[in-house]
């Protein structure tokens, strides 16, 4: 059989074609790095022993009030970072409003905030976005209060140096004790939980306190 020739489309239409097609390259990408993400996650859950007093951020994200979870989803839907987390987020709202993906991204950042914020059972990877984009959004006031007890450098309650040391025990004791008088219990034990697991090498001493208890 003679050879065809190559089909050749109009110049508008090649060009929605290569779109299309890099769109559908970065989503199938997307996908692979999050189930990635997704499996090694459940296997640090999985085989790292956590006692019964252990929180998890999935479980700290169902005890928060609701005005503090749509607070968090709004925050975490206008954080350009978490590509990710937003691909996950979209996927859980459109299955359970049965929708296509394509339609919960169309809606408008107060309505996929309520939506996410609704639901209570999300993955620990999600939740634990969630909750720190909330204190960087709500709690940056809490934030910059503990490191001045500490004597960190900060600027608006963000470390200035890259590799911080972990603050020696009679500091930490005399930072925890001040954020602790100052604050609401269940907001510090919040941001408590959230810096151990942003960071446990230096915020481990925190394990193990009564502050972390949130009630």
């Amino acid at each position: 059989l003679p050879l065809q020739p190559p089909r050749v489309f109009p110049p508008a239409v090649a060009r929605t074609l290569v779109e299309r097609t890099l769109v559908l390259r970065t989503l199938v990408l997307r996908t692979l790095v999050l189930r990635t993400l997704v499996l090694r996650t459940l296997v640090l859950y999985t085989v790292v022993p956590m006692s019964s007093e252990e929180m998890r951020p999935a479980r700290l994200w169902r005890q928060m009030p609701v005005e503090q979870r749509v607070a968090a989803a709004t925050a975490f839907w206008q954080d350009e970072q978490a590509a990710l987390e937003h691909a996950e987020a979209v996927a859980l709202i459109a299955r359970q409003l049965k929708f296509r993906p394509k339609s919960v991204l169309a809606l408008g950042v107060e309505k996929k905030a309520k939506h996410l914020a609704g639901m209570a059972q999300v993955s620990d990877v999600l939740a634990a976005r969630l909750l720190v984009t909330y204190h960087l959004e709500h709690q940056r006031p809490m934030m910059g209060a503990f490191l001045d007890a500490l004597g960190i450098a900060h600027e608006d309650g963000l470390i200035k140096d890259e590799s911080p040391r972990a603050p020696d025990e009679a500091t930490l004791d005399r930072g925890v004790a001040a954020l602790a008088a100052a604050y609401p219990k269940a907001d510090v034990a919040r941001y408590f939980w959230t810096l151990l697991w942003q960071d446990p090498d230096t915020w481990g001493g925190l394990k193990d306190r009564s502050e972390l208890e949130a009630r």
